[in-house]
């Protein structure tokens, strides 16, 4: 699944272990549920998750991200709430 965050947009992906996040462009700020150490993805980097802690993403202030699953596979919308904003799903 690949998004824009625009600015002010944020999304909660729940139990995200093994979730790939992937910034094509601009930065996202991503926050794990109980760990002090945020982080920021710049266009090109990616981080994957391996804990199975909820996770918030916001665009700083706008990002276009994809959500990869343990395969590589799209990981669709069941597993994602939007907490403000609305974020813009890319095809």
């Amino acid at each position: 699944m690949s998004f824009r965050l625009g600015g002010g947009s944020t999304m909660l992906i729940k139990r995200a272990s093994g979730m790939r996040i992937v910034c094509h462009a601009g930065a996202v700020w991503i926050s794990e549920y109980r760990r002090f150490d945020d982080s920021v993805l710049q266009a090109g980097e990616s981080l994957t998750v391996h804990s199975d802690r909820d996770v918030v993403l916001s665009g700083l202030p706008d990002a276009q991200v994809a959500l990869l699953s343990r395969g590589g596979q799209a990981q669709r919308a069941a597993a994602t709430h939007h907490c403000a904003g609305q974020p813009e799903f890319l095809t």
